[in-house]
């Protein structure tokens, strides 16, 4: 095996690890330890990094904050239509490590990736919400457990 694809399975291990935590964390407990956010954060630019160079991400943060705003703004005004008042979205709606998690797997992945990549895995939350037994989505376990699926599908050639 060459260096370089021995240093994608490490990364892969290592990502791996830090998903499995959490999602553990956010199925069971609801939170997700910064620490945690923080290393699977450096894994995955490290790895971007590795494979890309800096103008991918400059364009990825770029499309990403278009695409995060434009988020904030119809989840806006959707609670709006709903409720009939502005909510506050951010800890009331979508934790700051579900922010946290959407903003670095978003730098990581290419614009055209990125939409196809967060609406499925808005869909996965959707569906599997009716399964649990809170009233809340583990956003953040499905986002990382998706990323690991694609980081895999991509190393196998798909």
């Amino acid at each position: 095996m060459k260096i370089n694809e021995e240093l994608n399975i490490i990364f892969l291990i290592l990502l791996g690890l830090c998903s499995v935590g959490i999602a553990y964390q956010d199925f069971k407990e609801r939170m997700i330890s910064l620490w945690l956010i923080v290393l699977f954060s450096l894994l995955s630019l490290l790895k971007f990094l590795r494979d890309y160079d800096l103008s991918s991400l400059y364009e990825n943060t770029i499309f990403l904050l278009l695409y995060m705003l434009l988020s904030f703004v119809i989840l806006k005004l959707y609670y709006f239509l709903k409720e009939k008042r502005f909510t506050k979205i951010l800890d009331e709606k979508i934790g700051a490590g579900d922010v946290l998690l959407i903003s670095t797997i978003g730098l990581c992945l290419e614009p055209t990736i990125q939409i196809v990549f967060f609406t499925f895995s808005f869909l996965v939350t959707l569906i599997i919400i009716p399964f649990l037994k809170t009233k809340t989505a583990p956003l953040g376990a499905v986002l990382v457990i998706c990323f690991l699926a694609y980081h895999f599908a991509v190393m196998l050639g798909y």
